[in-house]
């Protein structure tokens, strides 16, 4: 494997993530990204990664330039027009509104709408969305017992029950 390969930095930022190693996480996307600035795997990682430091703002930021590096132009200013409007936390509930209504005409992962939801604060958002992830066959729901987006969520007994449907190993 090429160590240099933004794929291989990748996967150690997602394992630092995962393992709750946010500074961590976030020096190797940053590194990754030096290599290749629009990865948008290290992106969404390093999003997640300051959104659980409490890095709002930047997180947000983060997110915008993951989807102006897809081409998601849409996507970005809805962003943008949300933090000026009602600040970053908002920004990210309204992003996942935003989702919910582009379902309509493109395919959007339930996962991805839930940790949006999860990371602006409403639960009962985030777990509407991950039962259609389970639902749909998302594979990222997954990562539910690992993904630290979804920490608030545990003490709920509809998180238990969720991953006691998915029946995942211990």
């Amino acid at each position: 494997m090429d160590p240099l390969s933004p794929l291989v930095g990748f996967g150690q930022a997602f394992f630092l993530y995962q393992s709750r190693q946010f500074d961590g996480a976030i020096e190797q996307c940053r590194e990754t990204l030096e290599l290749e600035p629009d990865y948008p795997l290290a992106l969404l990682t390093l999003a997640e990664a300051l959104l659980q430091q409490g890095k709002l703002e930047e997180a947000v930021a983060v997110w915008k330039q993951l989807y102006l590096s897809v081409g998601d132009l849409e996507s970005a200013r809805v962003l943008d027009e949300a933090v000026v409007r009602e600040g970053p936390v908002q920004a990210l509930a309204a992003l996942g509104r935003h989702l919910v209504a582009q379902r309509e005409f493109r395919f959007v992962m339930p996962v991805d709408i839930a940790v949006l939801f999860a990371g602006a604060g409403e639960g009962d958002e985030a777990f509407h969305w991950l039962e259609l992830g389970i639902g749909e066959r998302d594979p990222n729901i997954l990562l539910l017992r690992l993904d630290p987006v979804f920490d608030p969520l545990r003490p709920d007994p509809r998180f238990e029950e969720l991953v006691r449907r998915l029946e995942l190993p211990s």
